[in-house]
C-alpha cells in the first residue's frame, strides 16, 4: 500500500515543476524534470507526450520518434500524436512515411483541419507544392481562422511566386498564437518575405521579431547600458555593438560597423562583441574599435548573452547590429559596391597561397555544400553532395574541401567520380576562422551555398559563387546579392532539383579557366 500512496504526491510534485520549468523556456531543465516524472509514472501516456513534445522542440528527432512510437502502441491515439510523429518523420527526412500514416487517417477523419494541415506539411517538404496547397486550403476551409494554416500556406504561396497572398496569410498569422514560439516564427517569416520581394520599409521595421520576446530562444543580453535605437545621435559616444543570431548572420550584419565607426566619428569609441572563433579576424579588421568575445548560455531556463572580463564602465550605449538594419540599408542602393571589411592575416595568406602552388596546376576551388543544422524547413536551401558530380568533375580544376564537419561520406563519393577533394594540411575549418578567412583570400574562388564560411570568404574579399534557391530573403528582391555585389549568385529553380544549376556553374567554370 504504501508505494501508491507515495508515488502520487511525488509524481504531481515531479510534473509541477517540469510545466513550471517548461512556462519559463527552461526546456532542457523540463525534459530532465519529466524525465523523472517518468521513472515514477513508466506507464503515463501523460508524461511521455509531453516527452516526445519536448524532444520535438529541441531537435532530438531520434529521441522524439521513439516516444512518439510507444505512446502508438497505447490505446489512445489522437489526431494531435498522429501530427506529432508525422512531423517527426518529416524532419528525419521521410516524408513518405508521413504521407503514409496520414492519409488513412484522415480518411477516417476528415473533420480535422489538423491532418489536413499535418499531410500539406509533409508534401511541402517532399517539392509537391501543388498538392501541399490543395491539403492547407482544406484545412484553412475546415478552421478560417487558424495560424498554423495561415503561415504555412503562405509560406508555400511565396515559394510558389504568388507574394500578395503569401504576405496576406503571414500577416494574419502573426501575433495569433498561443505558443510565443510560433508566434516569433510567424513574425519572422512575415518580415522575410516582406524583405524578399524588396520592401525593406516594412521589412526591416518588421524584423524587429528576431528578438524573439517570451520566446525560448529569446537572448537576454547582461547590459546595463541604454539600448541605442535608430534616430538617437552616435557621435561622441561610448558604443557597444553585439553580434547576434548565428555565425552567418554575425559576418553578415558585421558589414554596417564601418557605417557606425564613421557616425562615431574621431571622439567616439567602439566595442565590437562577437562569437569567440572570431576575435582575432575582427581586431585585425577594425583597429580603431576594441573587439571581445561574447558568451551565450542558459541560466535559470533563460538563454543569456554576456561578456567576460569586460569593464561596462567604458560604454553608454550599446546596441545589436542588426539595430543599424533600417537605418544604414534603407534603400538597396545604400549597400556599399565592393563590400569587403574583413582583413586576413597577409602572412597566412602567402603561406597558403604556396600549399596550393604545392598541389600542382590548376585553379584551385575551394567548396562547400552543406549545414550542420538540418530540419524540412532549412534542408531545401542546400544542393544534396550528389548533385556535385557535374562540378566536382569540370576538367581542368581542383577542388578544395573547405566543408567543416564530417565528410568523409563525400569524399569517397567524390574519389569514386575520379574527382578527389584536396585538403589544406593544418586547417581547422570550424575553429580557426581567422585562418580560415586567409585560405579563402589564397584560393582562385569559392564556390558555396550560404553560410559562415561562404560569408567570410566574400567579406575578406575571396571570389565567390554562391548557390543558392530563388527568392531567398538575403537577396532583398535584387537580381544580385547586395551584401557583397561582386558574388555571383547561381538560383536554382526548384530545390528538388539541382541538376541545371549545376550544370550551369560547370559551363561557367570552363569559361573562366585560362585559355
Amino acid at each position: 500500500m504504501s508505494g501508491p500512496v507515495l508515488t502520487a504526491p511525488a509524481l504531481a510534485e515531479a510534473l509541477q515543476r517540469a510545466e513550471w520549468l517548461e512556462s519559463q523556456n527552461d526546456l532542457p531543465g523540463a525534459f530532465a524534470a519529466y524525465e523523472a516524472a517518468l521513472a515514477i509514472a513508466p506507464d503515463s501516456p501523460v508524461v511521455t507526450r509531453r516527452l516526445a513534445n519536448l524532444a520535438f522542440r529541441l531537435g532530438d528527432y531520434e529521441l522524439a520518434e521513439k516516444f512518439y512510437i510507444h505512446l502508438l502502441r497505447g490505446a489512445e491515439v489522437d489526431a494531435a500524436l498522429i501530427c506529432g510523429y508525422a512531423a517527426t518523420l518529416r524532419e528525419l527526412g521521410r516524408c513518405e512515411e508521413a504521407v503514409a500514416l496520414l492519409k488513412p487517417v484522415i480518411g477516417q477523419n476528415p473533420q480535422i483541419p489538423q491532418l489536413w494541415r499535418a499531410l500539406g506539411e509533409a508534401l511541402a517538404a517532399q517539392f509537391d507544392r501543388d498538392n501541399a496547397l490543395i491539403f492547407y486550403n482544406e484545412a484553412l476551409r475546415l478552421a478560417p481562422d487558424e495560424a498554423a494554416g495561415r503561415m504555412l500556406r503562405g509560406w508555400l504561396l511565396f515559394e510558389m511566386g504568388h507574394e500578395a497572398e503569401a504576405l496576406e496569410d503571414l500577416a494574419a498569422a502573426c501575433g495569433r498564437f498561443e505558443d510565443a514560439d510560433d508566434d516569433a516564427s510567424a513574425a519572422i517569416a512575415y518580415a522575410q518575405l516582406l524583405l524578399a520581394t524588396g520592401d525593406l520599409t516594412q521589412g526591416w521595421a518588421a524584423y524587429e521579431a528576431r528578438y524573439r520576446y517570451g520566446a525560448t530562444q529569446e537572448v537576454h543580453y547582461a547590459l546595463w547600458a541604454s539600448h541605442w535605437r535608430p534616430g538617437e545621435p552616435l557621435a561622441g559616444r561610448r558604443l557597444l555593438v553585439c553580434a547576434e543570431q548565428g555565425l552567418g548572420d554575425e559576418i553578415l550584419f558585421a558589414s554596417l560597423l564601418p557605417d557606425v565607426l564613421r557616425d562615431l566619428g574621431p571622439e567616439g569609441e567602439l566595442t565590437i562583441a562577437v562569437e569567440p572563433r572570431l576575435v582575432s579576424l575582427f581586431a585585425r579588421s577594425f583597429p580603431q574599435a576594441q573587439v571581445i568575445a561574447h558568451r551565450t548560455q542558459r541560466v535559470d531556463g533563460l538563454l543569456q548573452r554576456d561578456f567576460p572580463g569586460f569593464d561596462q564602465n567604458l560604454i553608454d550605449l550599446w546596441a545589436l547590429m542588426g539595430d543599424f538594419l533600417s537605418l544604414y540599408r534603407a534603400r538597396i542602393t545604400d549597400f556599399p559596391a565592393r563590400n569587403v571589411f574583413l582583413t586576413p592575416d597577409p602572412a597566412r595568406i602567402a603561406h597558403w597561397k604556396a600549399v596550393l602552388d604545392g598541389m600542382g596546376g590548376g585553379p584551385k576551388i575551394g567548396v562547400l555544400w552543406k549545414s550542420l543544422k538540418s530540419g524540412a524547413r532549412r534542408d531545401p536551401y542546400f544542393a544534396p553532395f550528389a548533385a556535385w558530380c557535374d562540378v566536382l568533375t569540370t576538367p581542368g580544376a581542383r577542388f578544395v574541401n573547405l566543408q567543416y564537419g564530417d565528410t568523409a561520406e563525400e569524399t569517397r563519393l567524390a574519389a569514386d567520380w575520379g574527382a578527389p577533394l584536396l585538403t589544406l594540411p593544418g586547417l581547422d575549418v570550424k575553429d580557426d576562422l581567422d585562418d580560415l578567412a586567409a585560405a579563402c583570400r589564397a584560393l582562385d574562388l569559392i564556390v558555396a551555398p550560404p553560410n559562415a564560411t561562404s560569408n567570410i570568404a566574400a567579406a575578406s574579399g575571396a571570389p565567390l559563387w554562391l548557390l543558392t534557391t530563388q527568392r531567398s530573403w538575403p537577396q532583398l528582391g535584387a537580381p544580385n546579392f547586395p551584401w557583397y555585389p561582386t558574388t555571383r549568385v547561381f538560383h536554382t529553380t526548384s530545390p528538388s532539383d539541382w541538376s541545371g544549376v549545376m550544370a550551369e556553374i560547370r559551363a561557367a567554370l570552363i569559361e573562366r579557366r585560362p585559355a
